[in-house]
């Protein structure tokens, strides 16, 4: 029987955010950030269907113990590994497509 070791965050691609943008925000209360960032790498095959337009365009970015963002894809360049993504977060929500944690400190900051 072979034994698994559990994975890490050390375990998946890092993506170091350069650029964060505010956008509007909506009637329902929910401003729209796009992050523009890159990859310290890509796993194979990891964007495929998303840039084939096979896949949902969204993705898990994992940070901390328990926070996470769930950003659609806008553009992403293989060689370089630089995307572009864009989410929504609402202030006071306890679930949104954006973590709690995060979503309060870009809702504060910008």
């Amino acid at each position: 029987m072979e034994i698994h070791k559990r994975k890490t965050l050390e375990d998946f691609p890092k993506f170091v955010v350069t650029a964060v943008r505010r956008g509007a925000t909506s009637k329902a209360g929910y401003t729209w950030f796009e992050l523009e960032g890159s990859f310290d790498r890509v796993l194979p095959s990891s964007f495929d269907y998303i840039i084939e337009g096979t896949g949902p365009r969204w993705f898990w970015l994992l940070f901390g113990e328990r926070e996470s963002l769930c950003p659609m894809l806008k553009s992403f360049d293989k060689e370089t590994k630089d995307c572009d993504t864009h989410l929504s977060g609402k202030r006071g929500a306890k679930s949104s497509r954006i973590g709690v944690g995060l979503s309060q400190f870009l809702l504060a900051g910008f």
